[in-house]
């Protein structure tokens, strides 16, 4: 039987975007070329839409991650779309749960330190590396984890190739989509939005359809999460408001323990 409402949870950002491979020329809101690449970031992002909704999905949900969350253009999305916008934190609650049929990363880049990825990082800048159970993670690792904390699996990922690369070590199951191959960390071999268009289309209609099979990653516990910062300052700055009980391992890393990874990060997050 198929579900009457079936609602998608998808993450934004702009790196990992189409045609994307500047930070200060594309992906700073106001930059030169911003404007393209929030056409780009459009065309990648409808075009999810699209074919989700061709696999059944009726209903999205979409949280715009990157600097202020100002980037995606209410007046062209497409579907029956909700968009969180601005900086209210990650929706870790009521938004984010098991009557998800999953989740999709659109745009998305390979966590801090990946030698040849194109504009790698894990949240900010400031951070070197997170590991969570002893696994090395960025941005897909954890989204992917607080998802299936939730019992919600991570559908789709769509990013550069070392993104992809990122993604099916993670979980095999999970359909990756390549929209440019990494050359360095400001450079790609890019492919225009009407090829990438047709390519996260089938990608996200394949990624719906098979979405009963795609297991959610889940953590045993107790979660252990260690952070690396750049510098003790930046970490002393982050951890000033948070309510958890944290250990220093040395002046730039922190080790936090618990049940649940949605209340470890919800205070730890940048």
């Amino acid at each position: 039987i198929e579900e009457i409402n079936m609602k998608i949870f998808i993450l934004t950002d702009l790196e990992g975007v189409t045609g994307v491979v500047s930070e200060h020329l594309q992906a700073k809101p106001g930059a030169m070329h911003y404007e393209e690449a929030r056409d780009m970031l459009m065309s990648d992002l409808n075009a999810a839409i699209k074919g989700a909704m061709e696999s059944g999905a009726t209903e999205f949900l979409v949280y715009d991650m990157h600097y202020w969350g100002l980037n995606i253009r209410l007046n062209e999305i497409l579907g029956k779309t909700k968009v969180i916008m601005g900086k209210p934190g990650h929706p870790l609650g009521k938004d984010l749960d098991s009557s998800l049929a999953g989740i999709f990363l659109i745009g998305n880049h390979a966590m801090a330190k990946t030698a040849g990825a194109v504009l790698p990082h894990t949240y900010t800048y400031d951070m070197e590396e997170i590991t969570v159970n002893g696994m090395k993670v960025g941005e897909i690792g954890m989204e992917a984890a607080l998802a299936g904390e939730k019992g919600v699996p991570l559908l789709l990922v769509t990013g550069d190739s070392k993104a992809a690369e990122e993604t099916r070590a993670l979980s095999k199951e999970t359909v990756a989509v390549c929209v440019k191959d990494s050359l360095a960390f400001s450079g790609g071999v890019c492919l225009p939005p009407r090829v990438t268009s047709a390519m996260i289309k089938a990608g996200a209609k394949e990624a719906v359809k098979r979405r009963k099979s795609i297991k959610p990653f889940k953590l045993k516990k107790p979660v252990e999460v260690l952070i690396k910062y750049k510098s003790r300052r930046i970490k002393d700055k982050l951890l000033k408001n948070a309510r958890l009980k944290t250990t220093n391992v040395d002046q730039k890393t922190i080790l936090a323990r618990g049940n649940s990874l949605s209340d470890i990060w919800a205070q730890l997050r940048p």
